[in-house]
């Protein structure tokens, strides 16, 4: 006999059978338990965790396209349904950046208390950054750090905006499943670097065993608004429309500034406004060539490069100290950054009072090159123009394309870039200039 219907109802409502149906259903999970509508793309993505003999995944999207939500409903998913099976079901996730592992660990927060199946084992309140229930699982929601990969071996690992990253880092953090009972890998970001970590490992996915999901376009996702990407075709370059909006991965040699959004960012010479701090960078030159001072400003949201450039040339050390010095107190700076590789003529500024910092270019100049084009296509930099050479060397950088994994770019007059990189270190490092837009932020359509 088959079951009457209040009596199949009620069976289906028992934790054990209902993780059951799960299992084999992500999509199910994510309607019924978490309240939530996936995208075609998300789908795909769910019914490939439904395979557990499917371990590598990595997905390339668009920002806005739930890159950051499918992380953590698949940690949700999982530790839901699949301790019954391994015992517990213990998850890390690493952010690219602080302010992404804060927004996936805030999603899966709301889903705990949304879905029985995770309120009910839920063991004291959720954390900051840790969680754990009952059955012996836990999730820890980290920034990549040196100390985060190297924490405790989850049986899934989610790496998201992997991207924003250094490559060390990722390739350290993949170790944590070694000899896990599951040891699934989930990578996400949208590929707005043209070499690096998360773009190794999308090139050669079938040789690293990863399976490819995307590009994600926005076009896909119900929840973004046709006016907001329309919105975007006419303001972003085409290059900036194909990497936010549809989800491809940037260009990998050429230039790297489109002149013309240089062009947009310059505006009649003005000098340091004393109503606010400054950050100074310095690329120190050698013995015939010059040394490189660039201020930087950052308020009203904007990044503001008053003149005039200071550019020595023939002067000796001691008196360069000096005089740059004298324009960091006469400009109110805050700290000094500088080449690692001088870290002589940097200990020399410390001794005189200064906060310095060194910068190492091997890692930071990448970085720091893709926050200046977001910036700049978001015309929040304000270039004063008497910055001839800074605004040159601009137009003239580029990319250059290397079988390895490291941001390079061509070596040939970009000290102003270089200084202006060192300027920008510390609100690059504190995450001051990070975009304010979240992965929800002007994208939804509110029903």
């Amino acid at each position: 006999m088959f079951p009457s219907s209040s009596s199949l109802s009620d069976l289906l409502q028992q934790p054990s059978v209902l993780k059951a149906i799960y299992r084999k259903d992500p999509v199910a999970f994510c309607k019924y338990e978490l309240g939530f509508e996936p995208s075609i793309d998300q789908v795909k993505l769910f019914n490939d965790l439904a395979d557990l003999e499917k371990l590598n995944l990595v997905a390339s999207a668009g920002r806005g396209a739930g890159k950051t939500w499918i992380g953590a409903a698949a940690v949700a998913w999982s530790i839901a349904t699949l301790p019954d099976i391994y015992g517990s079901y213990p998850c890390t996730i690493l952010g690219g950046s602080g302010k992404q592992s804060k927004l996936m660990n805030r999603y899966l927060k709301a889903f705990t208390f949304k879905s029985p199946l995770l309120f009910n084992k839920l063991q004291g309140r959720p954390g900051l950054w840790r969680t754990e229930f009952s059955d012996g699982s836990w999730v820890e929601a980290l920034t990549a750090s040196e100390n985060a990969v190297r924490g405790p071996h989850p049986e899934m690992l989610v790496l998201d905006e992997a991207a924003q990253a250094s490559t060390d880092l990722m390739e350290s953090a993949l170790g944590q499943v070694a000899g896990t009972k599951h040891g699934r890998i989930l990578i996400l970001s949208t590929g707005h670097k043209s070499s690096g970590f998360f773009r190794d490992i999308w090139d050669n996915a079938e040789a690293k065993d990863f399976i490819r999901h995307g590009p994600w376009p926005l076009t896909n996702c119900p929840w973004v608004k046709p006016s907001y990407i329309e919105r975007a075709r006419k303001i972003y370059s085409p290059a900036k429309f194909k990497v936010e909006i549809l989800g491809e991965f940037a260009k990998t040699a050429g230039a790297v500034f489109d002149p013309s959004e240089v062009d947009r960012c310059v505006v009649p010479a003005f000098t340091v406004n004393p109503n606010y701090d400054s950050h100074m960078g310095v690329d120190w030159g050698l013995v015939i060539s010059k040394s490189v001072v660039t201020t930087v400003q950052y308020h009203d949201d904007k990044l503001w490069v008053p003149g005039p450039q200071v550019i020595m040339e023939h002067i000796p050390y001691p008196d360069q100290q000096m005089r740059i010095a004298s324009i960091a107190k006469a400009s109110r700076v805050l700290d000094i950054s500088g080449d690692s590789s001088h870290r002589g003529e940097n200990q020399r500024l410390e001794r005189m009072g200064f906060d310095v910092e060194d910068v190492k270019f091997a890692s930071a100049k990448g970085p720091i090159v893709e926050l200046l084009i977001m910036l700049m296509s978001q015309n929040r930099i304000v270039i004063s123009s008497d910055h001839t050479m800074l605004i040159s060397q601009l137009k003239k950088l580029e990319r250059i394309a290397l079988p390895s994994t490291r941001e390079v770019f061509k070596k040939v007059d970009d000290d102003s870039v270089d200084s202006l990189v060192c300027a920008v270190y510390m609100l690059w490092k504190d995450g001051s200039l990070e975009s304010h837009d979240t992965e929800n932020d002007k994208f939804i359509t509110l029903s």
